[in-house]
């Protein structure tokens, strides 16, 4: 199923159970247009909006969900980023990341994974632990896991124009109240700082 415009996508999304969900599917369409395909809900399944190759992944779904999950902050999950792993998954990746999140979703025959929360950079984070525990980089701990999503800062090439919008808003802001960001090294990390502290919809 295709919508045509944000009108269609607005009447589509306004049905849903989950208004937070809603709220989001409207948000990701100002900065990623509108979603390739969206599905209905059809007896127990949810209603979902489906993007292909945004945000570094290769598809990212918005469901009509709120999963209440406590771990390792209380939120909700309803946000699915999926990618497919360079590297081989093995039977063992899938049982010890099953121990460490219910936020990580292994299919092994495709080699595909997919990280499942409130926000498009706790995905983008989760996958990266996904990525470096595969490549032997870390081992598959909660510890690790918990300290990563709660430092908010994905590793992988990750490109959200979401955040990034969030981050030059907050950096002009700055500016107009005369912090000289190009003295204080604004391409070498400045708006990285400011994307963590923002507002925005990529953060708890």
């Amino acid at each position: 199923m295709i919508v045509h415009d944000k009108t269609d996508l607005t009447v589509f999304v306004s049905k849903w159970g989950s208004r937070e969900a809603a709220k989001y599917v409207l948000e990701m369409c100002e900065y990623y247009g509108l979603p390739d395909y969206v599905k209905p809900s059809v007896k127990n399944y949810h209603a979902g909006c489906c993007w292909i190759n945004i945000a570094g992944v290769d598809k990212v779904e918005v469901m009509d969900e709120a999963i209440e999950h406590a771990s390792p902050i209380p939120h909700f999950d309803f946000v699915y980023s999926t990618i497919y792993l360079d590297k081989k998954l093995k039977a063992s990746h899938v049982g010890d990341f099953a121990v460490v999140t219910g936020s990580i979703l292994c299919d092994k025959l495709k080699n595909q994974v997919t990280a499942r929360c409130g926000k498009l950079v706790k995905n983008a984070v989760t996958l990266q632990f996904v990525k470096d525990v595969v490549a032997g980089k870390v081992d598959a701990k909660k510890a690790e896991y918990s300290k990563r999503i709660k430092a908010n800062k994905p590793v992988i090439p990750y490109k959200d124009v979401m955040m990034e919008q969030d981050a030059e808003t907050n950096a002009k802001k700055l500016q107009k109240s005369g912090v000289d960001l190009d003295k204080v090294g604004k391409s070498a990390g400045i708006l990285n700082s400011i994307k963590g502290m923002s507002g925005g919809m990529d953060v708890y």
